[in-house]
């Protein structure tokens, strides 16, 4: 019987061979890797990538007007391979530009 360890656990920067170039990646602790999608729509959304190789989409919505940056944070989905976490980060953004008439 093979283990396999994780992405996550081997410590893979999956900006190298996983995704595509408007990923960058951000922070980084011992329970989570963030790579956000880099967009011209001022859209902060990024992938959560988790221990076991959980990937969590979420989109945080920054309210600047209190004078503080406080934000709300929505979750559009939780995947356990980053090529679907990456199609929802796409379709999300597709759809917006659809909204707006892009």
């Amino acid at each position: 019987m093979k283990n396999s360890k994780s992405l996550f656990s081997q410590s893979i920067d999956l900006t190298d061979d996983y995704l595509s170039f408007e990923y960058v990646k951000g922070v980084t602790t011992s329970v989570f890797d963030t790579y956000r999608r880099q967009n011209e729509l001022g859209i902060n959304i990024a992938i959560y990538h988790y221990g076991n190789d959980i990937f969590k989409v979420n989109v945080m919505d920054y309210d600047d007007s209190t004078g503080c940056n406080v934000g709300t944070q929505t979750q559009l989905g939780e995947f356990d391979n980053i090529y679907d976490a990456e199609d929802c980060v796409e379709t999300y953004l597709k759809d917006i530009l659809l909204d707006l008439g892009v």
